[in-house]
């Protein structure tokens, strides 16, 4: 009975999240992934959440090394990402915006725990100031597309 009382509670804390990121998938439009395959020189903020992408997709990425990243007008540590050894590679595919469809609506429930741990220093990861990175506000000011 404890086991399913704190299951709930976690699923209650989690849901808010889950929706706001089915929305943000749901208002990606094939201009906004035009707009990604085009940019010659992608901001941070786009390649670290591209990297996400590729994590829950189980695709490719570069060794860990360290990267500053210029997020927030902020420099923060963090790691390099792949977006130009993979990520620009994987947009190409004229299935992208469809697999990310697809994910949303019916893949998103068989993310394991690897997969959360791959996931969990891109989305709590935090400028110096204090302020997350990983939010809905911080990418729309990065790029229309996101």
């Amino acid at each position: 009975m404890l086991e399913k009382e704190e299951a709930d509670r976690d699923l209650a804390v989690a849901i808010p999240y889950l929706r706001r990121a089915e929305a943000a998938v749901d208002s990606i439009k094939p201009k906004d992934i035009a707009e990604l395959k085009v940019a010659r020189n992608a901001v941070d903020t786009t390649r670290l959440i591209m990297d996400t992408v590729n994590i829950l997709f189980q695709k490719p990425m570069i060794p860990v090394a360290p990267k500053n990243m210029g997020i927030l007008k902020q420099e923060i540590p963090f790691i390099a990402d792949s977006f130009d050894d993979y990520t620009k590679s994987t947009m190409t595919n004229q299935n992208f915006l469809n697999n990310l469809f697809d994910f949303s609506a019916n893949e998103k429930d068989n993310i394991n725990e690897e997969t959360v741990e791959l996931l969990e220093p891109y989305i709590t990861l935090k400028a110096p100031s204090g302020d997350d990175v990983f939010t809905g506000e911080v990418a729309k000011k990065s790029s229309q597309a996101l």
